[in-house]
């Protein structure tokens, strides 16, 4: 992203840099200031951090044979790190076309296979997404409604993902669709256990199903937690694992909690509480176990992978986003007297519509420097909105060329990650 945004702004630097040493060609005398329209990016991909393997929003957390680390970020990018949290490789991004190989319309959860193949529930466009550990796109396995919410794999690398409507399909290691379970689960995430049995939890139902591997329903329970007043209360249960012992973990997004119970669905312990400090949570999501039985959690708020007891594996460590480098190589910019002394400047924002935050004037270098830091990220990306407006008002009534120049030079510079249609 630094090396994107400064590409840009260093070619409206040498720009104005001209048109304060000399007049705009085929004026032949008049020396007119140039206009400079600064359009800036201010959709969702711009609040990503910049530094490689963020943790921003993770989803899903799960381990490969070697220990190494998988986290899936809601918004569209798996992570990859070593045993020890060091970052080795990431792949994904947003897919506005819908039926990109390697793209997402967001990542619910994700598991790896006895062969360290990485399978994705690409939840909008109702499909899983099979890789090798190193994110080259083997297979994509659509299901029969157009989302998709959890899914695990059993030992047989059999894959089981919930549907769009609560329910579960079965799909043979080739993605060869085998059933689909009709209960009406109403469910979320999924798990399975040693002897691969199937555990379902309904957010819906607040309960917890277990089935066996051909979908006989065996066992139905309704999770709790003891309250502050000491009352055992029915929770809402989100995330899934079972552990070698044949305990069941639960995450609990309502209490910011996560639940242990036995194989019978008796509470065993709960951890945490709400908060950003490491051993509370903020939405506590995915769960899943480590080759040495460890449960982990993605904290989805707090941008952190930890265990249920506060032991933290990998959490975001910069603040610096690609907006706010953004905005300070534009501050940058405004502020160097020798540069905007032959150009009048102008601030737009962009993301599903475009607004003039800056007019283009003598005094716009000045008013952008101050008002840029005001600016923040969200949004969809629609560049053609903000062309349309830039178009429009360089001709309209509100037009900052000089109308009785003989010629002008009117230059717009697009700052953005890249990601727009």
């Amino acid at each position: 992203m630094t090396k994107i945004i400064t590409a840009l702004l260093m070619a409206a630097l040498t720009a104005s840099a001209s048109f304060a040493k000399a007049p705009p060609p085929g004026t032949g005398f008049q020396d007119v200031p140039a206009n400079v329209m600064i359009m800036l990016d201010t959709s969702g991909s711009m609040g990503y951090y910049i530094d490689n393997g963020d943790v921003k929003y993770p989803f899903d957390v799960d381990f490969d044979s070697a220990g190494n680390i998988y986290v899936a970020k809601y918004y569209d990018e798996i992570a990859k790190y070593d045993s020890a949290g060091n970052f080795v490789t990431s792949w994904g991004s947003y897919d506005y076309s819908g039926s990109t190989d390697g793209k997402f319309q967001h990542i619910y959860s994700m598991e790896l296979d006895s062969n360290d193949n990485v399978y994705v529930a690409d939840y909008r466009q109702g499909r899983v997404q099979k890789f090798d550990s190193d994110g080259n796109h083997l297979l994509n396995i659509d299901i029969t409604t157009s989302s998709i919410r959890g899914l695990t794999i059993d030992n047989f690398n059999n894959l089981y993902v919930i549907n769009g409507d609560g329910k579960v399909e079965a799909y043979d290691s080739s993605g060869n669709y085998i059933s689909t379970w009709s209960y009406n689960l109403s469910a979320y995430m999924i798990a399975h256990d040693s002897s691969n049995n199937i555990y379902v939890s309904s957010y819906s139902n607040k309960q917890i199903y277990k089935l066996t591997s051909t979908g006989t329903l065996i066992q139905t329970f309704y999770p709790t937690m003891i309250d502050s007043f000491g009352v055992e209360v029915d929770i809402r249960p989100y995330g899934i694992e079972v552990d070698n012992d044949g305990n069941i973990w639960v995450s609990d997004i309502n209490n910011y909690k996560i639940h242990k119970y036995d194989s019978s669905g008796g509470l065993l312990e709960s951890f945490g509480s709400y908060g950003s400090s490491v051993g509370k949570f903020r939405y506590p999501v995915g769960l899943a176990m480590d080759n040495s039985g460890n449960i982990w959690n993605a904290d989805y708020r707090n941008h952190r992978i930890q265990t249920p007891a506060g032991t933290e594996l990998i959490s975001q460590t910069t603040s610096e986003t690609r907006l706010s480098q953004a905005k300070k190589a534009i501050k940058d910019l405004v502020s160097n007297s020798s540069l905007t002394a032959g150009a009048n400047f102008g601030l737009m924002e962009w993301n599903y519509n475009a607004t003039m935050v800056v007019p283009i004037s003598s005094d716009g270098a000045n008013d952008i420097y101050n008002s840029v830091d005001g600016l923040s990220a969200g949004g969809g990306t629609y560049l053609d909105n903000a062309m349309d407006l830039a178009q429009s008002y360089f001709t309209g009534a509100e037009s900052p060329m000089d109308a009785g120049a003989w010629c002008q030079n009117n230059l717009l510079i697009v700052v953005s990650d890249g990601f727009w249609i």
